[in-house]
């Protein structure tokens, strides 16, 4: 098939919290089905004073950038929008990707679907939408490329202290994003998902050889992104990952697609 888009080196821009295990996993998945043509740069912002693990960090991955904020916000929602602006002023590329470190790239599909929405004139692309019905129902930042113009000049804080008190209209990290599009005629996309009520049946390349946990014996922690085609391109722990039995059945899962 004709390639009708053009892809691009960009960054990703990873808030972490003693969580290195996590993040070597995500990195991995992008450095996997990553196209040779491009370079994707990993900027790694540290929220605590955890730092043993930089150089391993720099030897595995060599595009990677490592960033102390340990004197960041001890609010997490505060302290990950901290993060998100330092990666946003270190970054070096037209185009970000903002991500938790409980992420992963399953299928090399993933660089050609996001990159031909951005062709076809989305400026923010993401992997699922917040349901919270007292906040704005943004693209969330568990994934989405958008440009570092719109990054820069967006709200990346959010304007509550927990869920719970959240007033109408509220907005968590990274959600000021969607926000300005908005605000500025711009158009978004997001790719169906679990999380927003796809029917994870459809999907053409789901290997599940586990019972995975679930909320309520009901819904699966892990949100499952799929490209146009029904093909699984990325994946979202979710709430729940500081569980020990819900990140060893993640890590177990990814290896499925990445081992």
């Amino acid at each position: 098939m004709e390639q009708n888009y053009k892809m691009k080196d960009f960054s990703v821009v990873l808030p972490s919290f003693k969580c290195s295990k996590l993040l070597y996993n995500a990195i991995e998945s992008f450095e996997k089905f990553k196209p040779d043509s491009i370079t994707v740069n990993y900027i790694v912002v540290e929220n605590s004073n955890e730092n043993d693990y930089v150089e391993e960090l720099r030897s595995k991955f060599p595009t990677a950038k490592w960033i102390d904020n340990k004197n960041a916000p001890k609010h997490g929602s505060d302290a990950n929008a901290s993060a998100l602006e330092l990666g946003t002023k270190n970054c070096e590329t037209d185009l970000i990707f903002f991500c938790h470190t409980d992420v992963a790239v399953l299928h090399e599909n993933f660089y050609e679907c996001i990159f031909k929405k951005y062709e076809e004139g989305f400026p923010l692309i993401g992997f699922r939408i917040d349901k919270h019905p007292k906040r704005i129902k943004a693209v969330h930042q568990s994934g989405f490329l958008t440009t570092k113009e719109i990054a820069s000049k967006s709200e990346l804080f959010g304007n509550y202290k927990h869920w719970s008190t959240c007033g109408e209209n509220s907005m968590d990290c990274g959600d000021g994003v969607t926000k300005y599009c908005r605000e500025n005629g711009l158009k978004y996309f997001t790719f169906n998902n679990t999380f927003n009520g796809y029917d994870i049946n459809k999907v053409k390349n789901l290997k599940l050889k586990f019972n995975y946990p679930k909320v309520n014996a009901k819904k699966p922690v892990f949100d499952f992104a799929v490209d146009d085609n029904d093909i699984l391109v990325y994946s979202h722990l979710g709430r729940g990952s500081s569980k020990l039995e819900r990140k060893k059945v993640w890590f177990n899962f990814c290896d499925l697609y990445l081992k």
